[in-house]
């Protein structure tokens, strides 16, 4: 990590330890649980942008490249969180960031079929298919299907639709053709970072699944789709694999640690997938995740993920 890079992460340190910056806020389970037009997992501090913008939406600052850019998952999860906040409440100010985030999305999806989402650029230390992304694609197919399915006044559901069922097509296809998945044992993974390693990001890998989820749900009026039905049964059966024996988590199949944020994430991600699916095993993993976040350990990984960082290549990204 270069030395401005350094200056900036232990600035943002206390931030990042506490749980309290825009990055690194705590999400537990979504408001869907009382209002099913909502998320499955908290994005609502991710509305609470208090950085540079453009247009209304909120800039990733990169400080290696010298400025700051539109990074497609965080504004995805501003416009979620922001259709959260109006489902939850009617402002009118939340269905203009909500406006906003269509806007560019359907500008941004105009001429492709996914979004560029600069990883190659961030990440100099690996190879990649592209700069495509299964979490990215899964919040676009979450975003986009609760406008068409809540929204119909305000949006256009057909032109929508025809976006979704683009997004998800390109999607299923395999890394070395443009798309998001690879096949393991027969199974579809989905991957956050399209690497040509094949690594897979667990809770890329579970946002991937809630898009298509809501797809089946939306777009496909609740019938059974059997690229949901292959990918939640492929997560189900890889999901123990992200447990160490001591409860804690890894943040890839690569057995990457995961930091105290993404074990928090880990929780509730899995705890949304055993209220989603009724399936046994997403509460057993939730039951040891829960059991290994003990203080004690959180202090650990924390120590050992502050080293990794300091000894990383990739870019630091943040506020600014």
């Amino acid at each position: 990590m270069k030395t401005r890079e350094l200056l900036h992460l232990i600035r943002d340190s206390w931030a990042i330890t506490s749980g309290r910056g825009y990055f690194h806020a705590r999400q537990g389970l979504g408001a869907h649980w009382r209002d099913q037009r909502c998320y499955y997992n908290d994005l609502g501090h991710k509305a609470n942008w208090r950085g540079a913008t453009r247009e209304g939406l909120p800039l990733l600052s990169v400080p290696r490249l010298g400025e700051s850019i539109l990074f497609p998952i965080m504004v995805l999860q501003f416009g979620l969180a922001h259709l959260d906040r109006y489902f939850l409440t009617k402002s009118s100010q939340n269905l203009e960031a909500v406006q906003g985030v269509h806007d560019w999305l359907v500008e941004s999806l105009r001429d492709s079929d996914y979004l560029d989402n600069y990883f190659p650029v961030f990440d100099p230390s690996h190879d990649y298919h592209s700069a495509n992304s299964a979490m990215a694609q899964g919040q676009v197919l979450s975003f986009l299907c609760r406008l068409i399915a809540h929204l119909p006044d305000h949006f256009n559901s057909i032109a929508l639709t025809g976006i979704a069922d683009r997004v998800r097509a390109n999607m299923i296809l395999p890394l070395d053709h443009g798309g998001t998945s690879v096949m393991i044992d027969g199974a579809p993974r989905y991957c956050e970072t399209c690497r040509v390693d094949g690594n897979v990001i667990y809770n890329g890998w579970v946002f991937a699944v809630f898009g298509l989820h809501d797809y089946q749900r939306i777009v496909g009026e609740g019938q059974p789709d059997p690229v949901y039905v292959d990918a939640e049964r492929s997560l189900r059966r890889s999901i123990t694999g992200m447990l160490l024996d001591d409860g804690w988590s890894c943040y890839d199949t690569a057995g990457t640690l995961a930091s105290p944020f993404y074990q928090d994430l880990h929780m509730a991600l899995v705890e949304a997938m055993a209220r989603l699916t009724s399936i046994s095993v997403y509460d057993q993993v939730h039951e040891r995740l829960t059991a290994g976040a003990r203080p004690d350990r959180k202090l650990k990984y924390m120590l050992r993920k502050g080293l990794e960082k300091i000894r990383q290549d990739r870019m630091y990204t943040g506020e600014g």
